[in-house]
């Protein structure tokens, strides 16, 4: 009995190491497949027009887990514009995260000059 018993306890480890490593190798995939799915969403939004499906898109974003953080701002952003416009209510143009920073630097050189320019 002894001996099965330790098979049994090798293949279990084994089995646990090979899910560990697919798990691994998957949230890669999973975040890629946000990546995606942004990408289908603003399709759907500024392309096709098709808000509804757009909205649909954004939120399986937003559920993808903590593997999608990087994109789940963006889509929750998107989806409010998306709801906003939907509803008829008027919606500001995101503001880029470049024009931001331009903006930021603008305002840092002007408190160093003299002049104020």
């Amino acid at each position: 009995m002894t001996t099965i018993d330790s098979k049994i306890g090798r293949f279990e480890e084994m089995l646990l190491r090979l899910l560990k490593i697919a798990m691994l190798l998957a949230a890669p995939a999973l975040a890629q497949d946000a990546t995606v799915l942004l990408q289908r969403g603003i399709y759907r939004e500024e392309t096709a027009g098709d808000l509804d499906g757009a909205i649909q898109v954004y939120r399986q974003v937003l559920a993808a887990g903590p593997q999608a953080k990087a994109y789940q701002a963006q889509a929750q952003e998107r989806l409010k514009a998306c709801l906003l416009r939907k509803a008829g209510k008027p919606t500001e143009a995101p503001r880029s995260r470049t024009f931001i920073m331009s903006t930021r630097v603008r305002d840092t050189r002007s408190r160093f000059r003299p002049d104020g320019a």
